[in-house]
């Protein structure tokens, strides 16, 4: 049996250009230098839109052909990942092909060779490789990490080519249709995109000797879903089941730049606004949340996010989210009260027997010092009646502390302050 060498050099040579074209060739920033305050920034989604369905298919000279395709879309830690089909056909014949995982994590677009090389998101791994960047700055000099040099520049189309017999296909291209373009000009490469087509035309005549696949043509519209919201939820997205009376962390990923350096985080149920969880709270990406005791239980809230200085920058969880009751949780007092000294004072809980067992203890706060134990052990019954002693100084900040007797994990304070008087 005979080989078809050129059919197996072609093959090669496909798998090698397209890595450069749709990967590791296309410059990407991880160390953005700032741009001046006056520079113009060009959205690289605007240009390569993430959504199913999105095509892009290479103009080859003979009976060649080639697709980029995006072919779906999975959400991985609360990260939206797109699944990208790569395909070179003769004929009916399938030369290549291959499907890579593409991701936006902090304003730098991913690739992978499978969700499992992503389980770790929002962090990242040599295995995956930079596609580029979602923001440049026009003329301002990028340097990637390998000392790679990119600078971006916009305009019409045909304004942009400085070397078009470089690049096969260009000429052929309708450059003059096109009004809204950007090239990425690097020491090795020159990269075009043109806005309303998508990824457009690589051209790399040093590195990839066919130049034919330097030219796709998008055959299906932009769409934008791919674009990440320059604020939007990572946490409260799959279902979670949050206890009342605990601290859970709320994450976000979030584009400072555009969103501002702070943002609030509201609590809805269903289709009501139930209140602010933090009126303002830094762009930082995450937020301990101290879920209140008595939040009502349910299956159906939502969290809201959204700028501080611009509430069209917003974002909500994809999915609900439960709240449970507490496994423990102090009801009287809990905080607010005006106690009278040498009083009988009823304590009252409301206690999950099977989470926190068949007893309780009972410890007094004054600010930050513990005094003691009210009772180092009573029944898991909802209540105590506490004597207070006559010693105790009056002062408007005590807080209680009621604990499981056999795990000291599962525990509650007054939410607020309460007073002793005399």
């Amino acid at each position: 049996m005979m080989t078809n060498d050129s059919a197996v050099r072609d093959s090669r040579t496909a798998r090698v250009g397209w890595q450069w074209v749709t990967v590791a060739a296309i410059i990407c920033v991880l160390a953005c230098v700032p741009a001046p305050a006056h520079a113009e920034t060009i959205d690289m989604c605007d240009y390569y839109p993430l959504a199913v369905g999105n095509l892009w298919r290479a103009d080859m000279s003979g009976p060649f052909i080639g697709e980029i395709k995006v072919t779906g879309r999975h959400v991985v830690n609360g990260f939206d990942v797109w699944e990208v089909s790569y395909e070179r056909r003769l004929g009916s014949t399938v030369l290549v092909s291959w499907v890579e995982y593409q991701v936006w994590i902090g304003g730098i677009l991913y690739s992978a060779q499978d969700l499992q090389t992503l389980a770790a998101l929002p962090g990242t791994s040599d295995e995956m490789p930079i596609v580029f960047a979602r923001y440049y700055s026009v003329g301002v000099p990028v340097t990637t990490p390998d000392g790679e040099t990119a600078t971006a520049d916009r305009g019409p189309f045909s304004s942009l080519l400085q070397d078009p017999d470089g690049c096969v296909g260009i000429g052929a291209y309708g450059a003059g249709d096109q009004t809204d373009a950007v090239v990425l000009v690097g020491s090795t490469s020159t990269r075009f995109f043109v806005l309303g087509t998508g990824l457009a035309i690589e051209c790399i005549p040093s590195v990839i000797p066919d130049p034919a696949w330097d030219y796709f043509v998008p055959v299906t519209p932009i769409l934008n879903e791919g674009c990440p919201n320059p604020l939007f939820l990572t946490s409260t997205n799959l279902g979670e089941v949050w206890e009342a009376g605990t601290v859970q962390t709320i994450t976000w990923q979030r584009d400072t730049e555009v969103a501002g350096p702070d943002v609030r985080i509201g609590l809805h149920k269903g289709a009501a606004f139930i209140d602010w969880i933090v009126r303002q709270t830094p762009n930082d990406g995450e937020h301990a949340w101290l879920i209140p005791p008595d939040l009502t239980p349910g299956d159906n809230y939502r969290l809201r996010i959204q700028s501080f200085t611009d509430n069209s920058i917003v974002d909500y969880s994809d999915d609900t989210f439960s709240i449970t009751p507490p496994a423990l949780a102090l009801t009287v007092p809990n905080g607010g009260e005006a106690l009278q000294a040498v009083d009988i004072q009823a304590i009252a809980w409301l206690g999950d027997d099977p989470a926190v067992g068949a007893d309780v203890r009972l410890g007094l706060h004054k600010g930050a010092t513990f005094l003691g134990w009210i009772t180092r052990r009573t029944s898991n019954d909802g209540e105590f009646n506490w004597t207070i002693p006559d010693d105790l100084p009056a002062a408007a900040n005590y807080r209680l502390r009621i604990q499981s007797f056999t795990d000291s994990a599962i525990r509650d304070f007054s939410d607020r302050r309460f007073a002793i008087v005399k």
